[in-house]
């Protein structure tokens, strides 16, 4: 009898199912006295954070987790960024930025990793899904994926990557990014490909 008891409990933890929540920081970049990329009257600081913003007000799944680097306009040395990450240990980071050019023809969403990072191969493998997952989702030329050794990247010891939304140089792109509601498709794509992660 004391073993069926032993064996029913055993069975009753072994198909708890298992955790399926994910945490995910979404770096917002720049902020307070640092623009970013600026062109007539808009800036890389405020799009990228009103995106993250509405990532984190338009998430209702209870098994994602959303933490910002920042919530408000301050400007965090991207060491300050990485500490927090670290700290956190999210399963991913995202960290959103506008390019700009002195080019007006270049255009197009961009998406980084880095090589030497210690979860590159992690890193790696989300980026090519999140890159799988936007394209023909959105009116912007998606590049193929890129490396780069920026610091929030090879610093994070977790999976990260780097996400340029496109070029307010470029009048198609600047036009898309500036609207509120593309902003909100852009952070409905990252928080679908977030909910597919552990699918």
């Amino acid at each position: 009898m004391k073993l069926s008891i032993v064996v029913l409990v055993f069975l009753c933890f072994a198909f708890i199912p298992k955790n399926d929540k994910i945490t995910v920081v979404i770096d917002a970049a720049h902020g307070g006295s640092d623009l970013g990329a600026t062109m007539n009257g808009f800036s890389e600081k405020e799009i990228v954070s009103s995106i993250a913003q509405k990532i984190e007000n338009l998430n209702l799944n209870s098994n994602i987790e959303i933490l910002l680097t920042r919530s408000d306009d301050q400007n965090i040395p991207n060491q300050e960024r990485v500490a927090f990450i670290n700290a956190m240990k999210p399963d991913l980071v995202i960290s959103l930025h506008v390019n700009a050019s002195k080019n007006s023809e270049f255009n197009g969403l961009e998406v980084f990793v880095s090589e030497k990072s210690t979860e590159y191969l992690a890193s790696k493998e989300f980026a090519s899904k999140f890159h799988a997952s936007i394209t023909n989702k959105m009116p912007l030329k998606i590049h193929p994926l890129k490396n780069a050794n920026f610091l929030i990247l090879r610093r994070s010891d977790v999976p990260a990557m780097l996400v340029e939304l496109g070029y307010l140089s470029n009048q198609n792109d600047k036009a898309y990014l500036e609207n509120k509601d593309n902003q909100i498709e852009i952070a409905q794509n990252i928080l679908t490909f977030v909910a597919n992660l552990k699918s």
